[in-house]
């Protein structure tokens, strides 16, 4: 299926298109990752419900994925992770987890390497 999605691409002559199938809304294929990424990271999209509704019922509550941008539930849900995205939080995280992988590399692998012995990650 990718290879006629890429074909299919290069009939059209686009990237993006519209399946005629009947659903609500219709189903659009974007085929650039480029144009996949612009769409995802824009904050006005809506989530297609249609799709991503049974989410709720596996999780049994709404996700963020699942909430219209305008929701104040997915208002809240944002609000409680964004700190664990500032940049002086992903910095301080980034630098622990270096040290710990420093760390593994010097008492763990290394002495692994002095005695040829094998690494079994499983």
């Amino acid at each position: 299926a990718p290879w006629w999605y890429l074909q299919l691409q290069e009939s059209l002559g686009s990237s993006i298109f519209l399946h005629n199938i009947p659903v609500s809304g219709g189903i659009y294929m974007v085929c650039a990752a480029k144009d996949q990424r612009e769409i995802l990271l824009d904050k006005t999209t809506e989530k297609p419900l249609d799709l991503y509704s049974c989410f709720d019922t596996l999780y049994g509550h709404k996700q963020m994925l699942t909430s219209s941008t305008s929701d104040p539930y997915c208002k809240q849900m944002r609000k409680a992770v964004a700190h664990s995205f500032s940049s002086s939080e992903v910095n301080r995280m980034n630098s622990i987890c270096a040290k710990y992988a420093e760390e593994w590399e010097a008492n763990f692998l290394e002495k692994l390497a002095d005695t040829d012995a094998t690494f079994d990650p499983s």
